[in-house]
């Protein structure tokens, strides 16, 4: 067996990114392995000759545990289970492994990170290897303080035992909070990654400045291209990442800074305009073909994210529905969500639980309706019939308990 090998999650709209990544990793390191852990089912080329190696993502989900295809919506289950599949990659054998966020592009040879990453037991990518100058240098490092110091698209492991105690960490973290928060200092998996180099041993930064070039660290690198080949201002380049890009729009760099384009970057106008190319010649969408294993109920009907965060935040008192995907059971998740919360009422005239946990959590209805329950009570349950179900996308079986 191979002693390295490659891990890309593929989320919802991150099909053809894979794809096109694989054929990126392939067209340098044609024997390498590489797994893909994806939420849909995404083409990995001929049976005969796959760019990658699936590994199944209901099973990898199922014994993640706690109910994580639940809790979680599509793609931050994706950035959750990126713990799980180095885990079992690593189980599997493999003794360097290597995450790659799969919006990025490899434009050079691995070989390089694979020798850093064989001499520590975790390797980290910063987002900055140096401090941001110019006018809007503290502005931009305060956003990366927000998202955190190292960036998730790229990280290593190896079967060192500080490895193992770290994923083990990372993935109950990750059980609880996967998640966008700035109020709770929380970006995903990335704000995490902060307190790895003071909590393992074996830990190592990677300076390298051709490895994961975006968009927050372009201005400092530089980027160039001779005769095919992509180069910093340091040396070769090796992993491009392409976060926030969307092929629709190939005049803005990322949605994270709609105001920055290619032409104010220079070269990598060439390589945004080649990438959004590739990806629309991979078929790129906004709404994904196929079906999402995880997307409903039992019964058919689709899951609000608003039922995701409520089951989320009861904790361990869920235990009492069971399979919070099953309806078949009066004391169901399902049915509990669709409780009126006036029982003395007709079930037409009081507002399903779920209903009520959307009023909890917005200031402007509980402005227009401070008092749902009694003198609102009409007002509230129309806007849920009209506005109120179109706003949230929530299907009209939670209108009312039958």
């Amino acid at each position: 067996m191979s002693r390295r090998a490659i891990g890309i999650v593929a989320g919802r709209r991150f099909e053809a990114s894979a794809r096109v990544l694989l054929r990126s990793i392939r067209a340098h390191h044609p024997d390498l392995a590489v797994f893909v852990l994806a939420t849909r089912d995404v083409d990995l080329g001929s049976p005969s000759s796959p760019l990658a190696e699936r590994v199944d993502f209901e099973t990898l989900a199922k014994a993640a545990g706690s109910w994580l295809a639940f809790r979680y919506a599509e793609n931050e289950l994706a950035v959750a289970l990126k713990a799980f599949l180095l885990d079992h990659l690593l189980d599997s054998g493999y003794e360097q492994v290597l995450h790659l966020d799969a919006d990025i592009l490899v434009v050079g040879n691995l070989e390089s990170l694979f020798e850093r990453l064989g001499r520590h037991s975790i390797l980290l990518a910063p987002h900055s290897l140096s401090p941001l100058v110019g006018p809007e240098g503290e502005a931009r490092e305060l956003v990366l303080l927000r998202a955190g110091v190292y960036n998730g698209g790229v990280l290593g492991v190896t079967r060192h035992p500080a490895a193992r105690q770290f994923l083990e960490w990372w993935k109950s973290r990750l059980r609880e909070d996967c998640r966008i928060s700035s109020a709770e200092a929380l970006h995903d998996d990335q704000r995490w990654l902060d307190l790895v180099p003071g909590a393992f041993d074996g830990v190592g930064v990677c300076r390298d400045p051709g490895v994961n070039l975006a968009y927050w660290n372009f201005r400092e690198r530089g980027l160039a291209r001779e005769n095919g080949v992509w180069s910093t201002s340091y040396g070769p380049a090796s992993l491009v990442h392409f976060s926030g890009f969307d092929p629709r729009t190939p005049g803005i760099v990322t949605r994270h800074q709609p105001r920055l384009t290619p032409g104010e970057l220079g070269v990598e106008a060439i390589l945004f305009r080649e990438y959004a190319s590739s990806l629309l010649a991979e078929g790129w969408s906004a709404e994904p073909a196929t079906p999402y294993r995880f997307d409903r109920f039992d019964n058919g009907v689709s899951i609000p994210d608003i039922a995701r965060r409520v089951f989320h935040e009861l904790g361990g008192e869920t235990s009492r529905f069971g399979d919070p995907f099953r309806t078949d059971r009066a004391t169901s998740f399902f049915a509990w969500l669709r409780d009126p919360m006036d029982p003395s009422a007709s079930p037409a005239a009081a507002p399903a639980r779920l209903w009520m946990e959307i009023w909890r959590r917005r200031e402007d209805l509980r402005r227009a309706f401070p008092e749902p329950l009694a003198r609102d009570r009409g007002a509230f349950l129309a806007w849920v019939r009209t506005s109120g179900a179109a706003e949230h996308g929530i299907d009209r079986a939670f209108e009312v308990r039958a």
